[in-house]
């Protein structure tokens, strides 16, 4: 039996996410999200997948990559809608941040998150 330890848990893509990030490489980065929302799902981890969401929509948005914000903010909506999340000060203020963090013109993703927020 292979005595090495595994390699490839959420620490070690977290590593890898925040490398990516950090050289500009935001289309592996954002597989990355999302590979890491795949992993704390399966944990049943949705606190700490919700705030990677938040952080990675953020994150995108403010180095202008629109499409790929917008997709992690859209996991976030989904998942907070299949889990029936109620809407609180608590939950709001993480979306706020989403919607602050894009572009001032109101892009059409902005108008899409805000029709995904307010369904």
């Amino acid at each position: 039996m292979n005595s090495e330890p595994k390699t490839g848990g959420v620490k070690a893509v977290r590593q890898q996410l925040d490398e990516k990030m950090n050289i500009g490489d935001f289309y592996h980065a954002q597989q990355l999200y999302k590979t890491l929302v795949v992993r704390y799902t399966a944990k049943k981890r949705y606190i700490a997948m919700q705030e990677l969401l938040i952080e990675g929509a953020v994150a995108m948005l403010n180095k202008d990559q629109i499409p790929a914000g917008t997709e992690l903010a859209s996991l976030l909506i989904k998942h907070l809608t299949e889990q029936k999340v109620k809407c609180t000060a608590q939950v709001a203020e993480p979306l706020l941040s989403i919607f602050r963090a894009y572009p001032e013109a109101l892009d059409p993703s902005k108008k899409s998150f805000v029709v995904a927020v307010c369904e």
